[in-house]
């Protein structure tokens, strides 16, 4: 009975999960994303939560895609990303074509904390290609509840196991949940009951079990007795028949045997009325929930404990033949059920219970006084009465509404994330459309909040982002939205917009707020904000039209030099689809080969003698011709392709001016980019090594914005090229954020004085002394210097009087193509001999 009634639950969760299977296969899709997209909306979930309905057993239906995402589920809405793709379930019906079902290891619900196992069926498409499965979860509390209401005998044990033995349920209950019991599991799959003696795992006895697998599934149901209980009436009759045999003769013997069997019948039927009757009341007291049974006539059947103290139903009301009305009149008249208690209420109550067809099966919620939620699901009968179940459902309602505002919020600040933005723009769009005022979106991005996190670290720096949410959630009326999208970024919705001046004056009291110190754990901090706007409908229409039209705005306002507040302009549209064009481009150019070195002399004040070369990189479009650098290395940083243009250059470098004289270095630039991915010194080691040239006349430039971000895999790095024999210079020294620590952090060979100073002098006293201060700075830290960009004569005299030690400009030679520098500079002779 035990193994039917199991398989009859499995058999009805199957056969929902085929309907399901079986309309998904009817979708008229391409692929399995465009299924997605196709079975992720409200609609699948209403219709997967109406399949559930009526399932006691089922705890949801979920549809799983190809990846192991979760589509749809009956359970909650909007749907949480969540991926089973390490569930075995997912993983052995993935691998397996041919497999149409099967039933998952026991797991511990998240939400809950319920024990359950999954069937899982597979979801294919016309051509065979796995497309996801279609997942019924399935409470293994709901079987340990049934064998509690059957088994009644003392010492007696009652399981639902896997095949392999795997434990799944057990009354009485036990902890050991996954436990394999390899003494349950089959030697076949035989539908055959196998009885055997074995020592109980659980209490040490030895019992008689026998156990059954399901006709359909692979399950297992164990039923055991101790020996002590499975012998005792064996025992009892045995000593009654030789207490008859010794005291009778045969005729009265012969009569009492008569009379004996007319007895045990009589007791066997008492026995099973009896039986029956204490299953049936253990079944009852035992449910979680409160049960009531009414007959055609709308009276009480039976109803168990928990129903009459869910309602606090007096004895008079749970006799037998008890009126549907006088009951439900009791929960609205006593203020048990939430609402108004006159006789209005009640009648309104009753009609509308009233009006439910006898045969129609009905799901409902109650709210109680108390504030309990009371799902009532309604079950009916063939002989028009129903049966219904109480259960309290506000622990389950609470664990949803949780996790449904940890889906919409961020768990930082408490304020609505992009999932719930996204809804509040799009209802602020609806409402435009009916006539409301225009809608706006402002995108607020923290200034130097990096260098909160940098040097006061990561806790400060949330503290920071609490307190930052906690002005703009004060500064903002009620009816707008601010959310934080990640990082240090908020957003701002604001409806009911007249003007761009109702905008614009909220950007600016922002702006001027966000200035404001901030006190935090005895820290001082300062930071500011830039902001985007956009406004609807002429900057989009759309959520992801507004939001992308307010980030190109945000940028905008983060190159006018932060600290304020740019509306959006067609114009920044236009200037982001020739960025990527121009993207576009440049990653064809580094296919194809398209850039080129030049080379800018680098000579000696005192002799004028060529020293070295600069290596600077041109772009030779096929359209537009040589693009200058300052037009693509911007980009081309931003976007991370300088790392293989800038293995390139020191390639190149290397190769063309290992033939030129030995004493001629080559200077290679290098971005701060560069330093951030790993390898760059494998680079100059594979290029110093397939050119040959020598270490010591590679001279490799950076930036003090390096420095910057001084963490441990830079100051590795350029150790490691120090330790190659190559030469470091600090490049524009003097522009940036210049410190003598910079200086005395790394050994540099050289430092190059940046040409906004060397273009000023004679003109300008400051850029005279600045240069000497440069200079003298170098010689005590015995660094060389160069000045760069020398154009004038006087320029040249006076960095010479000064004492840089080498000089490059357009005095000298502007760069040129390395056959030019080759043919103006190296006799061929020279060319030659170094060559060899």
């Amino acid at each position: 009975m035990l193994a039917e009634q199991t398989d009859r639950s499995f058999k009805i969760l199957d056969l929902t999960l085929s309907i399901i299977s079986d309309y998904v296969a009817r979708q008229d899709v391409n692929d399995s994303q465009a299924l997605q997209r196709k079975l992720a909306g409200q609609e699948t979930h209403r219709w997967l939560t109406d399949k559930k309905t009526g399932m006691m057993h089922v705890d949801a239906i979920a549809l799983i895609s190809a990846h192991g995402k979760l589509i749809n589920f009956s359970r909650y809405w909007p749907i949480p990303e969540v991926d089973v793709s390490d569930r075995d379930y997912f993983q052995v019906m993935k691998a397996a074509p041919d497999l149409e079902t099967f039933i998952s290891k026991p797991f511990q619900s998240k939400a809950t904390g319920i024990w359950m196992i999954s069937l899982a069926r597979r979801l294919n498409a016309p051509d065979g290609e796995f497309m996801g499965l279609v997942v019924g979860a399935v409470t293994l509390q709901y079987f340990e509840g049934f064998f509690r209401s059957i088994s009644v005998d003392e010492g007696s044990e009652v399981a639902l196991l896997r095949e392999d033995g795997t434990l799944l349920a057990r009354h009485p209950h036990s902890s050991a949940i996954e436990t394999i019991m390899p003494s349950l599991a089959p030697a076949s799959r035989a539908r055959m009951p196998t009885v055997g003696l074995t020592t109980s795992p659980f209490d040490g006895q030895q019992r008689i079990v026998s156990a059954r697998s399901l006709a359909q599934f692979p399950l297992r149901v164990a039923v055991s007795l101790t020996e002590e209980s499975a012998l005792r009436s064996w025992s009892t009759i045995a000593h009654l028949s030789n207490s008859i045999a010794t005291g009778s003769v045969v005729m009265i013997l012969f009569m009492a045997v008569l009379m004996t069997r007319w007895w045990h019948q009589q007791e066997c039927l008492t026995e099973d009325l009896r039986c029956q009757n204490l299953r049936f009341n253990a079944a009852l007291a035992n449910m979680a929930g409160g049960l009531c049974m009414f007959n055609a006539e709308k009276r009480l059947v039976v109803c168990n404990d928990r129903y009459a103290k869910l309602y606090q139903l007096p004895s008079e009301l749970l006799k037998v033949g008890t009126p549907h009305r006088a009951i439900i009149a009791h929960r609205v008249s006593h203020g048990i059920l939430k609402g108004d208690t006159c006789d209005v209420a009640v009648e309104q109550k009753i009609a509308a219970l009233s009006e439910l067809p006898a045969y129609a099966n009905s799901s409902r919620t109650d709210e109680l006084t108390d504030g309990r939620l009371i799902c009532v699901t309604r079950q009916s009968m063939a002989d028009g009465g129903w049966v219904a179940m109480h259960d309290d459902v506000t622990e389950q309602r609470r664990s949803e509404a949780k996790i449904v505002h940890m889906a919409q919020h961020d768990a930082l600040t408490g304020l609505p994330n992009r999932v719930l933005l996204r809804e509040r723009v799009e209802r602020g769009l609806t409402g435009m459309r009916r006539g409301d005022r225009r809608l706006a979106v402002l995108l607020l991005d923290l200034d130097r909040f990096k260098d909160v996190n940098d040097t006061l670290g990561h806790s400060m720096g949330d503290k920071l982002l609490q307190a930052v949410a906690d002005r703009l959630r004060r500064t903002v009326r009620e009816t707008d939205t601010v959310a934080r999208l990640g990082g240090d970024e908020f957003a701002i919705v604001q409806g009911g917009v007249e003007s761009i001046n109702d905008v614009t004056s909220l950007a600016r009291q922002l702006v001027e707020l966000a200035r404001m110190p901030y006190e935090i754990d005895g820290h001082q901090i300062e930071v500011g904000a830039s902001i985007g706007i956009a406004l609807a409908p002429a900057d989009g229409d759309t959520p992801e039209q507004l939001m992308r039209s307010a980030d190109l705005a945000l940028y905008r306002a983060k190159e006018m030099g932060r600290g304020g507040y740019h509306v959006f302009e067609p114009a920044l549209d236009q200037r982001l689809q020739k960025r990527r064009a121009l993207e576009v481009e440049l990653r064809t150019a580094i296919m194809v080969g398209q850039f080129e070195l030049h080379y800018q002399p680098i000579l000696t004040v005192s002799t004028k003698d060529i020293t070295g070369v600069e290596a600077l990189i041109r772009w030779r479009h096929p359209e537009r011709g040589l693009i200058s650098p300052a037009d693509f290395i911007p980009l081309a940083e931003a976007t991370g392709l300088i790392v293989p243009i800038g293995e390139w250059a020191i390639r190149q470098a290397c190769e063309t001016v290992a033939p030129w004289p030995q004493h001629i270095r080559v200077a290679v630039n290098l971005s701060p980019v560069q330093f951030k991915k790993q390898g760059l010194a494998q680079t100059v080691v594979s290029a110093l090594a397939s050119s040959g040239l020598a270490p010591q006349r590679l001279e490799l430039e950076i930036t003090e914005s390096v420095l910057l971000d001084s963490s441990e895999q830079i100051i590795t790095t350029l150790h490691q090229l120090k330790a190659l024999g190559t030469r470091i210079a600090m490049d524009d020294f003097g522009t940036g954020y210049s410190s003598l620590s910079y200086l005395q952090s790394f050994p540099f060979d050289k430092i190059k004085i940046d040409r906004a100073f060397i273009k000023n002098l004679g003109s300008s006293e400051s850029s005279s002394d600045i240069v000497q201060a440069i200079v003298s700075l170098a010689q005590a830290l015995k660094m060389s210097v160069t000045a760069e960009g020398v154009e004038t004569d006087q320029q040249f005299a006076i960095v010479r009087q000064k004492g840089c030690t080498e000089v490059q400009g357009y005095l000298f030679s502007p760069p040129r193509p390395p056959q030019d520098i080759e043919r103006l500079y190296f006799s061929a002779t020279e060319t030659l001999v170094a060559a060899a």
